[in-house]
């Protein structure tokens, strides 16, 4: 009820108690037609949306920062028409400010009417969609019921992950360390070898023609054997500052695995489950999409806790641990993985963290690391992953 029904309301009583003292009936008459009036308006916003269905249609998947396509289809079940809806969505992923009020002029019985708007995923996570919302008004305004419309469904936002061209260790591990290796033996890696003559069932596509033409035979590229190392990833959820950037750097470190035919396991502190097994595929895509997803804050990484995730690894794995800031816990457990012959690569997601009032400190942990072969990668800003990494190749 709103302050224009209470005084309606207020002055139907005036009226009668004139009508009482004034000994007038048309006093009486006027003040119970407008009851009736009040009445009848009260009673059209209890019924307004009774027979309303809807539906949402909107993609189950959407990556941080992507405009998101939603469509409410409504429909009228009962035998009357509507006139004037307004609708107000409620979708957890994105800001409320971002949702647009959706306005229908009318809505004839047994039809249906369909509105699209889009919003921009905001929240990574896994979202359970919320109700969509109807305002309800007579139509003189007197009263006002918000009838919400059930409409469930569930928005699975991921972090935004970028395109990785070449991984460090593909090219820069210690021979001393186990993981992918550089052979001198000819394969069908992607690293150009040289050339040589012309074999049976060597195909055209490889086909060098300059060195055919000046050799004056039929000359092929080779390339370099390439063994696919399976390649571990931590994520560090100690604070929510630079969650997100390292939740998306560790997701495109993934990604380049599986793509590339390695074999990918995940682990972290925050996030329930805290680990994804060994593995590769669309089903090992689709479980680290989920995980990485659901990754939350925790609490500060203890050496005993962070030791207990290193020992799930079998030791062939390439870590490649994406940290928030340089810790002692943190360092002293991965130079200890790094010292018995791990190969090992820290990304930075805060670069910061090398540049403030902490750098002589960060500098120690930077040396510590690097003497056992593990390079300390600073990540600049978002979508500068990428060329932070052929820049450390360069």
């Amino acid at each position: 009820m709103t302050k224009y029904a209470i005084s309606f309301f207020l002055w139907v009583v005036a009226l009668w108690f004139t009508g009482v003292a004034l000994e007038l009936e048309v006093f009486y008459v006027l003040a119970a037609v407008l009851l009736a009036a009040l009445l009848i308006c009260w009673m059209l916003v209890q019924r307004a949306g009774k027979d309303l269905q809807v539906v949402r249609v909107i993609a189950h998947t959407a990556r941080q920062g992507d405009e998101i396509k939603v469509e409410l289809i409504i429909t009228s079940g009962g035998k009357r028409s509507h006139k004037d809806l307004l609708f107000c969505d409620s979708i957890p992923a994105c800001e409320e400010d971002s949702v647009p009020r959706l306005w229908i002029s009318g809505l004839k019985k047994e039809e249906s009417a369909s509105v699209c708007y889009r919003i921009q995923a905001e929240t990574r996570g896994e979202h359970q969609l919320g109700p969509v919302y109807l305002m309800c008004s007579d139509p003189f305004g007197l009263f006002r019921k918000i009838r919400k419309l059930d409409c469930p469904g569930k928005l699975l936002v991921l972090p935004r992950w970028e395109a990785i061209s070449r991984l460090p260790y593909r090219k820069h591990l210690r021979s001393s360390m186990p993981g992918i290796t550089r052979s001198t033996n000819e394969g069908e890696g992607q690293e150009f070898f040289g050339i040589r003559e012309h074999r049976n069932g060597d195909g055209m596509r490889r086909v060098h023609w300059p060195s055919t033409v000046r050799a004056r035979k039929l000359m092929v590229r080779q390339y370099e054997s390439e063994n696919r190392p399976d390649l571990s990833v931590f994520v560090d959820t100690c604070g929510d500052l630079y969650l997100d950037r390292a939740t998306a750097i560790a997701m495109s470190i993934a990604m380049h695995g599986l793509d590339t035919g390695s074999r990918v396991n995940c682990f972290a502190e925050g996030g329930s489950p805290r680990h994804v097994g060994l593995g590769a595929g669309e089903l090992q895509r689709h479980l680290i999409c989920r995980f990485m997803s659901r990754l939350q804050e925790s609490e500060k990484v203890t050496r005993r806790s962070l030791g207990e995730a290193l020992a799930v690894l079998s030791g062939h794995e390439t870590l490649i641990a994406v940290l928030q800031e340089l810790t002692p816990e943190t360092v002293g457990v991965l130079a200890s993985y790094a010292y018995r012959g791990n190969p090992t690569i820290v990304l930075m997601a805060d670069s910061q963290a090398l540049t403030t009032t902490a750098r002589p400190r960060a500098q120690k942990y930077i040396h510590s690391l690097s003497t056992l072969g593990v390079p300390v990668i600073p990540i600049a800003e978002e979508g500068s992953l990428d060329k932070a990494l052929q820049a450390w190749l360069r």
